[in-house]
């Protein structure tokens, strides 16, 4: 399929990409011996079953607590009395539907990022979203990623929807969110075009295309999570071939088109500063290992 194919250019392309992220200190491998904290996703209960849990330990679906909107809080607290006790229990069985869908999804997806991870990329089918969980398999076919590669569940836009993101260490490899019932790609990082969650919320992105081509930046989600708001954009292209110049750009659209994009005129080392910049922003991503949200069978 074409997503296996994509597979083994990445593999191919793996060595150039690493040199890149190297100079640019992007971490885009697992951690040999680290494993990143678990600590349960701020919308997850913990249970003194889980706390005991060893990390490989599979748990059952009822592991990922259902999500429940500040909306439907909001409205159970409510001392109105023109809401009648019948509209206010309609309300509530609506949501309680509405998580337990959201739970349904994700956890689907969560039962495919762990095949790839048990399985390999060359024996499991890879879903939209899931190329850098198939590169870091294909990468290191070692149990340890079981621990290593976790999630969480929660609303990071804003609109009552959670997302579900998974990732390793910093590295955001996808975020889902839902939209008409069905699981929608809302980001995702791999090894030549890493995500990063920064200390505000927003999403850091670096990746190159050639020697001559690195792209770095920032951008939040659409409410609905369905598009990429930039907030600045920044990349390389080359001006002249036969004098290797490149030329520095910036937009706020996220398009490397040098004819819609501002000409910068700072030099290459003010450019990598305002990359650093952004890098040093970066935090340590909070999740649970991906082995929680995996029904037992």
């Amino acid at each position: 399929m074409k997503n296996r194919a994509k597979i083994t250019a990445c593999v191919l392309a793996g060595t150039m990409f690493i040199t890149a992220a190297s100079a640019c200190n992007i971490v885009t491998g697992i951690p040999e011996e680290q494993a990143p904290e678990t600590t349960a996703a701020p919308v997850t209960e913990s249970t003194e079953s889980e706390s005991s849990a060893e990390d490989t330990t599979e748990a059952t679906s009822e592991d990922i607590t259902e999500f429940t909107t500040s909306e439907s809080t909001e409205t159970s607290e409510t001392s109105d009395p023109t809401v009648s006790v019948t509209e206010r229990s309609d309300e509530s069985e609506e949501t309680s539907a509405s998580s337990a869908g959201y739970n349904d999804i994700y956890t689907g997806l969560l039962v495919q990022a762990y095949e790839i991870i048990k399985k390999g990329p060359g024996e499991a089918e890879i879903p939209d979203g899931m190329m850098g969980i198939a590169e870091i398999a294909a990468y290191s076919p070692d149990s340890d990623l079981l621990k290593n590669i976790g999630f969480k569940i929660e609303d990071i836009t804003g609109d009552n929807v959670p997302e579900l993101m998974i990732g390793t260490g910093v590295n955001v490899l996808a975020v889902y969110t839902v939209k008409d019932g069905e699981a929608v790609v809302a980001t995702e990082g791999w090894d030549r075009s890493s995500v990063a969650m920064l200390n505000d919320g927003s999403f850091y992105t670096s990746g190159s295309g050639g020697a001559a081509n690195y792209i770095f930046g920032r951008y939040t989600l659409s409410e609905d999570g369905s598009e990429k708001v930039w907030s600045d954009c920044y990349f390389t292209d080359l001006k002249d071939e036969e004098t290797w110049e490149i030329g520095l750009y910036h937009n706020k659209t996220g398009d490397l088109d040098v004819n819609t994009s501002e000409e910068l005129t700072i030099s290459r080392d003010d450019f990598d500063a305002i990359d650093k910049g952004l890098q040093s922003r970066i935090v340590e991503l909070n999740l649970q290992p991906i082995s929680y949200g995996v029904p037992s069978n």
